[in-house]
């Protein structure tokens, strides 16, 4: 809730000083700004589960609880701490969309898009100590 709070009051700051309308209401100008971040929040929750669950499904591992788990982990830290670009392609995949689709969207071919998202998962795996080589 402070988190919305905070930016409720610097997007309020930024109409003041950048001449447009101000807010009329601010109890329901707060309340739908914690109601997107609630919603946002509870999206990435939703496409983590759904990933893992994806991702476990095709594991010759899936009954590994801590495989599970940590996969679980190193995909919020993915969701998290990813470039925007490797995010989005992460969440286009969980869509079944095809590299190729993936890749026309940035103007580039699937290989390059699947290599991108690629080098992201192995940038993340390298500095969360995880052996790049290994299976994810």
């Amino acid at each position: 809730m402070e988190e919305a709070a905070a930016a409720v009051s610097l997007a309020i700051d930024r109409k003041k000083h950048g001449g447009q309308q101000r807010v009329r209401d601010l109890r329901a100008y707060l309340f739908r700004a914690f109601l997107r971040r609630v919603n946002r929040a509870k999206k990435r929750q939703l496409m983590v589960e759904n990933a893992v669950r994806l991702l476990s499904a095709s594991s010759s591992n899936s009954t590994d609880p801590l495989a599970e788990l940590e996969l679980k982990i190193f995909i919020d830290e993915f969701l998290t701490d990813g470039d925007s670009v490797a995010r989005d392609m992460f969440y286009r995949r969980t869509q079944d969309l095809s590299w190729r689709d993936i890749g026309s969207s940035y103007g580039i071919s699937g290989h390059a898009a699947e290599s991108r998202f690629s080098q992201a998962i192995h940038r993340l795996a390298k500095r969360l100590g995880l052996n790049v080589g290994q299976e994810l």
